[in-house]
């Protein structure tokens, strides 16, 4: 049994199973040992639970996986460290020295994945020998749990390895001065790339308004997820050149499929494909050196989707939120680990007390305090549609243009409603599967933009903006402005003069960042229609402005 992911990283779900206070680190063998012992407990014994009926039943669990990023997973598993011999913790490939404790990766193709049973002999080997042996260097505390696999236990993160790690090397290559004499560097164009950046109106499910490329070392891991998923490939299209730009596409599509809230075997052939390729060309592009661990990770990325589905199903995103619910429970410097405890503890009695309370007492001041307490919900005044679709705000007739009642009626006709006269109940804001939506009417968006939408006509994908909402006879309904998609792809295959990288493009690469034009028609459909809220960009090139609409690879991974 798994919980949805929407409540997977939440506070209520989320166990503080212990913390260090130190200025070094823990030996880590001595840290876990009471959490492998109690994971133990419940693997073998289990514990006891009464359902709805009174009936008892056992539980037992296990430990599926451990993500942390690569200094933690090597302490974890008693391995190397990225930058030693054999330093990967799911291939058998050594690496390269390039001296002074630097290491680098160079292609290699198919390399030799790790097993969980390699890895228990090499740590049998090691501690017999008292030597490192194929970058095993000792026992892991894991293996105390003894369902736990070592090789498919740690998969790689991609919020450290392709975002803090590809995407910020990628950007440090193409930006930095000390490559002003390489054919891949753009630095010149900066002032353009920042305007375009800070040009940008964006959903509020991106939590950071887009900042300069002038403070990129400060960006957090999801404005490099946003980077490499929405503005890059629309901002970037002309700038970096062709060889350079297709090759960059081939990440862009390879990790957004790994990304998919729906992944078909083709897609993760594809991808696996795309990454492939992408390691395969990165040295000759932009040399030996800059061939590291991160980018060879790329390679397993695949693989463990096929093992453990996509990558945000286990990314460290969800565990960041932790670090500032940490300090919310500090109010001191004195005693820190006793402020946490406390407040660990007290977390879920609180919860227990408030719905408790629910039940037994009328509303007053205190109820409403725990009620508050306990609540993570803050909606205002919602009016119910559908299961899961709210209309936000006053729902009540407005006036509206001759063109909005003329696209109204004939919505209503192909939904198989005549009708002559129009009264229509207005809003502006929608509540869709957790998401909102916002209209151009609206008017009170002025930063950002939540009113780019994806929807279904008669079974095919359209993309447009939405004008207002309205329920009338019946039905609700969405009002659209319809975007066209454009007929130049992102990459001209002609452009392209290395065969692998132009065949490893597949068809589908205006799947997730797509070119459109948008038209005049106006287009009322069913709210049930919309599919999900996109990104839009808009870059202005000389005298014309081009505009993408870019996909949310899944609509689960909060930002």
């Amino acid at each position: 049994m798994f919980l949805i992911y929407s409540h997977r990283f939440t506070k209520k779900y989320l166990i503080l199973c212990g913390f260090w206070l130190s200025p070094s680190k823990p030996n880590i063998a001595v840290f876990l040992k009471p959490l492998m012992e109690q994971l133990n407990k419940i693997y073998n014994e289990g514990f006891q639970v009464e359902d709805a009926e009174g009936n008892e039943h056992t539980i037992r669990g296990m430990l599926l996986m451990a993500t942390v990023d690569l200094q933690a997973k090597a302490i974890c598993m008693m391995m190397m460290q990225y930058n030693g011999g054999y330093g990967c913790h799911n291939c058998e490939d050594p690496g390269k020295s390039l001296g002074r404790g630097r290491r680098v990766w160079p292609y290699v193709g198919a390399s030799t994945l790790r097993t969980h049973e390699s890895i228990v002999e090499c740590v049998h080997r090691s501690v017999a020998e008292n030597k490192t042996v194929m970058g095993v260097k000792g026992a892991s505390a894991f293996l105390m749990h003894a369902p736990f696999n070592m090789a498919t236990g740690f998969p790689p993160d991609y919020m450290h390895e392709a975002l803090m790690g590809v995407m910020k090397t990628l950007l440090d290559l193409w930006l930095s001065p000390t490559n002003k004499t390489k054919d891949f560097y753009i630095g010149r164009m900066m002032s353009t790339l920042n305007e375009r950046m800070q040009a940008l109106k964006v959903p509020d499910t991106i939590s950071h308004r887009p900042r300069s490329f002038l403070v990129r070392q400060h960006w957090k891991a999801s404005e490099l997820r946003s980077q490499l998923l929405f503005f890059s490939p629309a901002i970037m299209r002309d700038i970096l050149p062709t060889k350079y730009y297709a090759h960059y596409m081939l990440l862009v599509q390879g990790v957004s499929k790994l990304l998919g809230d729906n992944i078909s075997p083709t897609d993760l052939h594809h991808s696996d494909l795309q990454l492939d390729i992408f390691r395969k060309k990165f040295e000759d592009l932009y040399g030996e050196e800059a061939q590291t661990m991160n980018i060879h990770l790329l390679g397993h990325l695949a693989h463990f989707t096929r093992l453990l589905g996509p990558l945000w199903a286990y990314s460290c995103f969800g565990f960041e939120g932790m670090n500032g619910q940490l300090r919310r429970m500090l109010h001191g410097t004195h005693f820190v680990a006793s402020q946490i405890t406390f407040t660990t503890t007290i977390t879920p009695v609180v919860h227990r007390l408030g719905r408790a309370m629910a039940i037994r007492r009328k509303q007053d001041n205190v109820l409403k305090l725990a009620q508050r307490l306990i609540s993570h919900s803050r909606r205002g005044k919602t009016t119910k549609l559908a299961p899961g679709t709210y209309a936000i705000g006053k729902v009540d007739p407005r006036p509206i243009t001759p063109r909005v009642e003329d696209a109204i009626k004939d919505g209503l006709q192909n939904l198989g409603k005549e009708v002559d006269t129009l009264e229509a109940q207005v809003f502006h804001r929608l509540e869709l599967q957790g998401f909102t939506l916002y209209s151009s009417e609206y008017g009170k968006e002025k930063s950002s933009n939540n009113r780019t939408v994806e929807y279904r006509d008669d079974q095919r994908i359209c993309f447009g903006e939405v004008v207002l909402f309205c329920c009338t006879h019946g039905e609700n309904l969405a009002v659209v402005r319809s975007f066209i998609e454009a007929d130049s792809p992102l990459v001209n295959a002609h452009d392209v003069t290395d065969h692998e990288v132009r065949d490893a493009l597949t068809n589908d690469l205006n799947r997730y960042v797509v070119e459109v034009i948008p038209t005049e028609r106006l287009q009322a459909i069913p709210i049930s229609s919309l599919y999900r809220k996109c990104v839009f960009v808009s870059v202005v090139k000389g005298d014309e402005t081009l505009n993408y609409v870019c996909r949310f690879p899944n609509m689960v991974e909060p930002e």
